[in-house]
């Protein structure tokens, strides 16, 4: 039920911003045209073409992605081998890894490994840094920017270390981006 209310309200919200874009969009054609025809040809193509942009860049970018790698439920598993293979694959692409072994699944998990202490490095300081601007400054309003920009930062950065495939600045959230493989206990 609270699923389909805020799906009704997400509507909304999509459709009245639609409404003001158009409305904006068109009362600056018309300022432009009164200008000058040619003009307001001008401006409506461009606008045009940079909300066409704006819409189908994420859509590419995010359908380019590669499909996530699920590990298999045990090692035992018949598709264990096939996960092995394609991790080892995408570590290989990997910049930070070009020194490591990736052949066998203890050096896939030491791979890992140097990349998880490397994140870590970079959560600390990222947290060392809110931790002090926001100690220092007693706005809440300007705590709020600073912590979002700081985790829309930490958030680039695991990806940049993480997730290999990025290309022309795709981004996806920190959970996905994480790889895990099976412990050897």
């Amino acid at each position: 039920m609270l699923l389909r209310i805020a799906a009704f309200i997400s509507a909304f919200v999509l459709v009245a911003f639609v409404v003001v874009l158009m409305n904006q969009t068109l009362q600056l054609v018309q300022v432009a045209s009164e200008a000058s025809p040619i003009l307001g040809k001008l401006v409506f193509y461009g606008l045009l073409a940079l909300y066409t942009t704006l819409l189908l860049v994420p859509l590419i970018l995010y359908l380019r992605l590669p499909k996530q790698l699920t590990p298999p439920t045990s090692i035992e598993s018949s598709g264990f081998p096939r996960y092995l293979a394609a991790l080892r694959k995408r570590l290989s692409k990997n910049s930070r890894l070009r020194e490591h072994p990736l052949t066998t699944q203890q050096h896939i998990e030491a791979a890992i490994a140097v990349l998880d202490k490397e994140v870590n490095v970079v959560v600390r300081s990222a947290a060392s840094s809110i931790f002090l601007t926001t100690a220092v400054c007693q706005s809440g309003r300007l705590d709020m920017l600073v912590v979002l920009s700081v985790q829309t930062k930490l958030i680039w950065k695991i990806a940049h270390i993480y997730f290999i495939f990025i290309k022309s600045s795709i981004l996806r959230t920190a959970k996905s981006a994480e790889i895990q493989t099976p412990s050897t206990n």
